[in-house]
């Protein structure tokens, strides 16, 4: 949503006045943090007089080479370059051209301009994470410029908006309309402002906020405070867009602010249809946006606003007159080649076919969503706002996944949560490093490609794109496929990075053997029971499960606190109360289960339930069909422990003991200290090793599940090994020990799958991975891991885990012990 930025070039009086200048802009000062917030954010109303002036009926433009920009720039090539991508969308060399200008906009405004149109272009790119991690230095650069941070704190709010983070976005969009108050832009000047730059950021700021908040709550639903804001914003773009028409020549509006006077509008005609129930009520202005994008060459605008008013008809249960636009909405979409559109569109057309009860219509229209979600995933997708027009990537995919247990068909219900799965990695590994070692050069072909094919989507959803660009996507995405289908051939983990893809269950079937069972986890809301999808070598059916998702919820909590209060008789009640609830042993099973969590079941501790065959975690299902990773380990085992933190984070004696012992069982000498650092460890696993143990701290980053690390030693102080350092060099290890606190924990993505530290080993070419969940005491610890290894020795890891737990809880150890560990991975080498 490209909001605005305005210039007024008033060549009237060369300065104004202290006075009357601090009556133009508001005083402001830097905003710290937002504080939390539960009530809805209200527009303080102002009155206008200003007669309404409507959005041009003729093409505008962006900032051109040789003109000033809306904060008297000098517009160079690079600079025209930034603007376009930082509105529009771009490429790789857009964000060449601004790094370019870090090395020519050298004064305050000009480094907090380059910061502002980075964080824009990576929004634009679909990269809001990095966008929201440069809004952080854009903040500071703008203090430094101008005193305050108010138009980085509403971009901030718009970047969160896309990252589905309403609360966060409204909290910083709340924060930047209260802080300007009832202030407004002024529309009379007797002088030019001797601070043109600053009044116009704090404008802008201030309808970016209020556009942004807008859509924040027409998303939500909340269409009385939608409507409240977006026509507050319409006041203010009324206002901005009045000066040339009172000031003529002296006054120059960009593109920008007229793109965002249209976005707004749109929030405005759905919001006025939804709060009045009347379908008319919006007609005047999207005919009034029909007539700017078609002015303007913008065809996606279009559909965009189709859509929004699709949903509102939606929501005002026209459901036919909804179906009706969505459909129409959706066919613009395919022609014109825009992807993200047709996902967003047909999803929005299923919802409306769901409610007219035209089931087989809404399926076909939720897999059309489907199949153009994967063709935009990964580092081919231009847009990662996770909801748009109230129907998101994982409602699709749980549609779906209603209607295929609706009909029973548990073929159609095991692919689609394996597409959903697949999808989910392929998104968190946009723009990673793969392994160097592993077909590199179709790695750099594929991404190479996937630039030039993500540079011409864009393009076909700014204004003015043609056919000759969509044809040339087209090609471009065939020899994409090829290139694909070649690399899966010759290594599938590496393809599976790069594209979504998933296996039959008839192939699962074949590969598991008599007595072992499939345990499938479907998502749920907090108030629906755990639903799983039991297949075995011969059946396969779905099994409800006597716990609503949120009273596991519960239960978890419940062991955990226990864990902390040392509580071992309240553990055995939480740890039967799951038992009872889950009933594993009634799943079909009499060897062995494999289960592919989803959601809160992620955090399962299987080992605190009365199971009397081993379980395994799995990413996904297709990972045990995979073909093995052939390499030969050139050691039997590596085992670091107790790294020196420097006081950076409290050491772990227990786990240099642990270490100690372990090594000992395999007659190898530890890195412990300050030897254990990554450069001693990679050393010492050379090309690969048999059995990787490492006993230190664990993190995960909620945000950012590749930036989960085991925290080594630089030699001196802590230092982090990254699931992105690993995914990009791997550590080679058929089986790895994680014996930390918080190893196991990642960030459930979407509901669907756990993304942190363990799926980067198996990446690496990792079998089989133990990893504790929580911290455990010295003693039990020791124990586990030294029977544990030696019963291991035989590779049949699924037995050793089971005995070794069995061993612990007969010996009186609570569930806080025997319980810590879960195996993931195959069962046995």
């Amino acid at each position: 949503m490209s909001i605005t930025s305005l210039v007024l070039i008033l060549s009237l009086i060369s300065c104004l006045s202290v006075r009357a200048f601090a009556q133009s802009i508001p005083p402001l000062k830097p905003l710290g943090e937002p504080p939390l917030r539960e009530d809805i954010a209200r527009p303080q109303i102002s009155q206008t007089q200003t007669p309404r002036v409507p959005l041009p009926d003729t093409p505008v433009h962006l900032p051109r080479s040789g003109q000033k920009d809306s904060f008297g720039v000098k517009v160079t090539p690079d600079l025209e370059i930034a603007y376009r991508s930082a509105f529009l969308g771009g490429d790789g060399r857009s964000l060449e051209a601004i790094e370019r200008l870090e090395k020519t906009l050298l004064d305050d405004k000009g480094r907090w301009l380059v910061s502002a149109l980075r964080a824009q272009t990576y929004l634009r790119l679909g990269r809001a994470a990095d966008a929201e991690i440069e809004l952080e230095e854009t903040s500071r650069r703008e203090i430094r410029y101008m005193g305050t941070n108010v138009y980085s704190r509403a971009l901030r709010g718009e970047v969160r908006l896309w990252l589905a983070d309403y609360e966060g976005a409204v909290r910083d969009l709340a924060q930047v309309a209260e802080a300007m108050g009832s202030w407004r832009i002024p529309t009379e000047y007797s002088s030019t402002p001797a601070r043109l730059d600053l009044l116009v950021a704090v404008s802008t700021a201030q309808l970016r906020a209020f556009t942004a908040l807008a859509g924040a709550y027409l998303l939500q639903g909340n269409h009385q405070a939608a409507r409240a804001w977006a026509e507050e914003a319409e006041k203010g773009f009324n206002d901005v867009h009045s000066l040339p028409v009172r000031y003529g020549p002296y006054v120059t509006l960009f593109a920008d602010s007229y793109y965002g006077r249209a976005s707004n509008l749109a929030f405005l005609a759905a919001a006025r249809m939804s709060v009045s129930q009347d379908p008319r009520a919006g007609d005047a202005f999207f005919e009034e946006i029909r007539n700017f994008y078609k002015a303007n060459s913008f065809p996606a605008g279009q559909v965009t606003t189709d859509a929004l008013r699709s949903r509102a008809l939606l929501d005002m249960q026209r459901l036919d007159e909804a179906e009706s636009l969505a459909r129409s909405a959706g066919e613009s979409a395919a022609i014109l080649g825009l992807s993200e559109l047709v996902w967003r569109v047909e999803g929005l057309r299923g919802e409306a076919l769901l409610a007219l009860g035209r089931k087989q219509e809404a399926e076909t229209a939720f897999r059309r969503a489907q199949a153009a979600i994967e063709t935009a995933s990964g580092a081919l997708s231009t847009d990662r706002a996770k909801l748009r027009f109230g129907v998101g990537k994982e409602e699709i995919a749980n549609r779906l996944i209603g209607l295929d247990v609706e009909k029973e068909d548990f073929a159609a219900l095991f692919r689609d949560l394996e597409r959903s799965r697949a999808r989910a990695f392929v998104d968190m590994l946009s723009g990673q490093a793969l392994p160097q070692d592993r077909q590199p050069e179709a790695v750099r072909e594929i991404r190479d490609l996937d630039r030039q094919i993500l540079e011409l989507r864009l393009r076909n959803s700014a204004p003015g794109a043609g056919a000759e660009t969509r044809e040339k996507e087209s090609r471009l995405t065939a020899l994409r496929a090829e290139k694909i289908q070649t690399l899966r051939a010759r290594d599938p983990d590496i393809a599976d990075a790069l594209t979504v893809s998933s296996l039959e269950i008839t192939d699962l079937q074949a590969r598991l053997a008599r007595g072992e069972v499939m345990a499938y986890f479907l998502p749920a809301r907090s108030e629906e029971p755990l639903r799983v999808l039991l297949v075995t070598r011969d059946s396969a059916r779905l099994k409800k499960l006597a716990i609503l998702s949120d009273e596991l919820s519960s239960l978890l909590k419940a062991l955990r606190g226990a864990i902390i209060l040392g509580d071992a008789g309240e553990q055995k009640a939480a740890a039967k109360a799951l038992d009872n609830a889950l009933k594993v042993e009634s799943w079909g099973g009499a060897t062995s289960a494999y289960v592919v969590p989803s959601g809160k079941a992620h955090f399962i501790p299987w080992g605190v339930l009365e199971t009397t065959f081993p379980v395994s975690v799995l990413p996904t299902a297709m990972w045990l069909n995979r073909p093995p990773f052939l390499w030969s380990p050139q050691k039997k085992a590596v085992v670091l422990g107790d790294p020196e933190l420097g006081g950076v984070m409290p050491q772990l004696p227990q786990a240099r003991a642990e270490a100690m012992e372990v090594a000992q069982l395999y007659r190898s000498t530890p890195l412990l200290g300050e030897q254990a650092t990554e450069t001693a460890l990679r050393a010492d696993a050379g090309t690969g090793v048999e059995v990787l143990h490492m006993a230190t701290h664990g993190t995960f980053d909620p945000r950012n599940p590749l930036l989960s690390a085991m925290i080594l030693s630089d030699g001196t102080r802590a230092a982090h090994l990254t699931a992105s350092k690993l995914y990009a060099s791997p550590l080679r290890a058929r089986f790895v020990v994680l014996s930390a606190c918080e190893t196991g924990l990642g960030q459930v993505v979407a509901g669907e799958d756990l993304l942190g530290l363990i799926r980067s080993f198996y990446l690496g070419g990792t079998l089989t991975l133990l990893s504790s969940q929580w911290r455990v005491e010295d003693r039990g610890t020791r124990l586990f891991m030294e029977t544990f290894h030696k019963l291991a020795a035989q590779g049949d890891y699924g037995a050793a885990w089971l005995k070794t737990r069995d061993l612990l809880k007969k010996q009186g150890f609570s569930p806080a012990v025997y319980g810590a560990f879960v195996l993931g991975g195959i069962l046995r080498r």
